[in-house]
C-alpha cells in the first residue's frame, strides 16, 4: 500500500473520531448550560412572584403577629364567656381589621371552640360569634390540624361552609407562655391573588405553591390557574424524584443554596426549581420545560455546522501534508528505486548507498517538518476555540476548562478559589465595542499573573481569583473600577456592577457559576451598591 493511500487512511479514522468526540462534548456542554440557563430562569420567576404577589402577603402575616401578642386578645382568651374581655377584644379587633386589606379578622379560642369572625359585611351585628368548632365536622378540621402541628403559622385556600366564604386564610397561633390559646388570623380575597399571578405568563414554566404538609395550594399550569389542596407534591413525581426534591426543599428550608435538578415528566426532562417562602411557610415549585432552550431542530443544526467545519479542517490539513510532503517523499523514493545497478559502473554500490543515506536524511527532515505542523495546527485550533476574538481573553469554554482544572486542584490540596462576575453597562450603544476592549485591558492591568478572565457573554466578565481572602476579592473589585475608570475617562458613559464569591472546591461548575452570579445579581438589584462578595460565612454589604 502506497504511503499517500496510508495517510489518506489515517485522516479518514481521525476525522471519524473527532466528528464523534465533537458532537458528544457539544451535546453536554448544551446540556449543562440549558439546565444552568433555565434552573436561573426559574429562580427569576420565583423571585417575581415572591416580589410582587407574596410580599403583600407578608406584611399581612406580620399583622396578624402583631394582634396575636395584643393583651386584649390574650386576656380575653383565658377568660372566654366574660362579656367585659368580650368587648375590649371586639373593640381591638375591630381596629385591626380595617388594617387588613380584605378588612375582616377572625379568632378560633381553644377553651370554648367558638369561632368569631368581623367583617365590613357583618359590622351590623350584634355579635362577632358565627358558630361553635367541632373535631367532627370536616370543615373545621384546619383548626384542629393547626393546633396538633405545632406551626405558629399556616396558609390555605379553603372554603368556610359556616360562613359561605372561599379566602386564602392566613392562620396563626394564639399562644401565651407556651400554651395554645386558639387560632386569630384573616382572610384574603383569593381571585385578586390569583389573577395576578395568571397576568404573568412564563413560557414554558409549570408553578406549584405547596404548604408545609405538602399539599398543592395553587397550581399554575397551561394558563390556567386552580386551585388544588387536596393533591400532594407527590402525584407530581416519581418516587426517586420525590426524595431528591424534599431533599432540596430541606436544603432551602435551612437557608442553603439548592441545585438544579432534571426530571423526567411525560416524554419530556423538566428543571425543577424550589424556592421556600419563609414568612408564609410555602414552598414554590416550578418546572422548566428544557426543551425551551435545547430544541432538537437546533442541536441538529449545530452538529451538521461541526462536522461540516471538521471535514474541511482535516481535509485542507490533508491536502497540505498530501502536496508539501508526501508528494516529495514519494518522488524521491522513485529516484532511489531508478537506480541501476550494473556491473561496468566501478562506483554503482557506492552511489546507491550515498543516495540511500541522501534519501533519508530528507525523509528524517520531512518527518520532523509534519510533526512540527501539526503542533502548530493543533494549538492554533486550540485558541480558536478557547480565545475570545475581540478582547484575546478565554472565552466561555476556556474559562470553564480553566475553573474545572480549579476545582480539581481545590479537592486535591483542600483549598478554596473566588469568581468576580463584572457586568459592564454601556449608556450609548455606539461605544459597546470601545467600551469592552477598555474594560478588558482594565480587568489584564488589575489582575495578577496567576488569575484568569474571561469574556462571558458581550458585557460581562468571569474572573478565577486564586485566593480565599474575602478582603483580598474586594480589593480587587475596587480596584477593577478604578482601572476601568481610567481606561474610559470622560469619553465613555459606563458603570461597572462586581459581584463576588468564595468557591468550596466540592461545589460542580454549575453551583460555583451560580454563586458569582447570586451575587452580582443582588449588586444590580441594590441601587446603592457597586460591589458584592458572597463567602461561606455569609454576604458581604453591598459596597458602593
Amino acid at each position: 500500500m502506497k504511503l499517500e493511500q496510508k495517510i489518506a487512511y489515517a485522516f479518514i479514522v481521525a476525522t471519524v473520531i473527532a466528528i464523534f468526540s465533537t458532537l458528544s462534548s457539544v451535546h453536554w456542554f448544551a446540556k449543562q448550560i440549558s439546565a444552568d440557563l433555565l434552573w436561573k430562569y426559574g429562580r427569576v420567576v420565583s423571585a417575581y412572584d415572591v416580589d410582587t404577589v407574596f410580599s403583600p402577603i407578608a406584611k399581612e402575616v406580620e399583622l396578624v403577629r402583631e394582634l396575636a401578642s395584643h393583651p386584649n386578645i390574650i386576656s380575653w382568651a383565658y377568660h372566654p364567656y366574660d362579656p367585659v374581655y368580650i368587648s375590649v377584644a371586639q373593640e381591638t379587633l375591630e381596629t385591626y381589621r380595617w388594617r387588613f386589606s380584605s378588612n375582616n379578622a377572625f379568632v378560633a379560642l381553644d377553651t370554648s371552640r367558638d369561632y368569631y369572625f368581623i367583617s365590613t359585611e357583618s359590622i351590623r351585628t350584634e355579635s362577632m360569634y358565627r358558630y361553635t368548632l367541632d373535631e367532627a365536622n370536616q370543615g373545621d378540621k384546619w383548626f384542629f390540624a393547626h393546633k396538633l402541628s405545632n406551626r405558629e403559622v399556616s396558609l390555605g385556600a379553603d372554603h368556610d361552609d359556616h360562613l359561605g366564604l372561599t379566602k386564602l386564610w392566613v392562620n396563626f397561633s394564639l399562644v401565651h407562655d407556651g400554651e395554645f390559646l386558639g387560632v386569630i388570623g384573616t382572610g384574603l380575597a383569593l381571585m385578586p391573588i390569583v389573577h395576578q399571578l395568571y397576568d404573568e405568563q412564563f413560557q414554558g414554566v409549570e408553578t406549584m405553591f405547596v404548604d408545609s404538609d405538602l399539599k398543592v395550594q395553587l397550581h399554575r399550569e397551561s394558563g390556567t390557574f386552580n386551585q388544588q389542596p387536596e393533591r400532594s407534591l407527590s402525584d407530581f413525581f416519581s418516587q426517586s424524584d420525590y426524595q431528591q426534591v424534599l431533599d432540596l426543599m430541606n436544603q432551602q428550608r435551612e437557608g442553603k443554596e439548592s441545585s438544579a435538578l432534571v426530571v423526567s415528566r411525560g416524554e419530556g426532562s423538566f428543571i425543577v426549581s424550589i424556592d421556600y417562602i419563609k414568612d408564609l411557610n410555602w414552598y414554590e415549585v416550578s418546572f422548566i420545560d428544557i426543551g425551551l432552550l435545547l430544541k432538537d431542530q437546533l442541536l441538529y443544526a449545530v452538529y451538521a455546522f461541526a462536522s461540516l467545519a471538521i471535514i474541511t479542517v482535516f481535509w485542507a490539513l490533508y491536502l497540505v501534508v498530501l502536496n508539501v510532503y508526501i508528494r516529495p517523499v514519494e518522488s524521491l523514493r522513485a529516484r532511489v528505486q531508478s537506480i541501476e545497478v550494473t556491473q561496468h559502473h566501478k562506483n554503482s554500490v557506492k552511489d546507491i548507498e550515498l543516495s540511500i543515506s541522501q534519501f533519508a536524511k530528507e525523509l528524517h527532515a520531512y518527518r520532523n517538518d509534519i510533526d512540527s505542523i501539526i503542533k502548530e495546527r493543533t494549538a492554533a485550533i486550540s485558541l480558536l476555540t478557547t480565545v475570545d476574538s475581540q478582547t484575546g481573553l478565554y472565552n466561555r469554554l476556556g474559562m470553564e476548562k480553566e475553573i474545572l482544572h480549579e476545582l480539581a486542584r481545590g479537592k486535591r490540596e483542600s483549598s478554596q478559589f473566588s469568581l468576580l462576575w463584572v457586568d459592564v453597562q454601556i449608556l450609548q450603544i455606539e461605544q459597546i465595542d470601545q467600551a469592552i476592549t477598555l474594560v478588558s485591558k482594565a480587568i489584564k492591568t488589575a489582575i495578577r499573573e496567576y488569575d484568569s478572565v474571561c469574556r462571558w457573554a458581550d458585557n460581562e466578565f468571569l474572573i478565577l481569583v486564586r485566593t480565599d481572602n474575602e478582603q483580598a476579592l474586594h480589593k480587587l473589585s475596587e480596584r477593577i473600577r478604578k482601572e476601568s475608570q481610567c481606561q474610559a475617562g470622560d469619553s465613555i458613559d459606563c458603570n461597572i456592577a462586581i459581584g463576588g464569591a468564595v468557591i468550596d472546591p466540592h461545589s460542580t461548575l454549575g453551583e460555583a457559576i451560580a454563586k458569582a452570579d447570586g451575587a452580582l445579581y443582588l449588586t444590580k438589584k441594590s441601587p446603592s451598591s457597586a460591589i458584592t462578595i458572597w463567602s461561606p460565612t455569609g454576604i458581604e454589604q453591598p459596597s458602593s
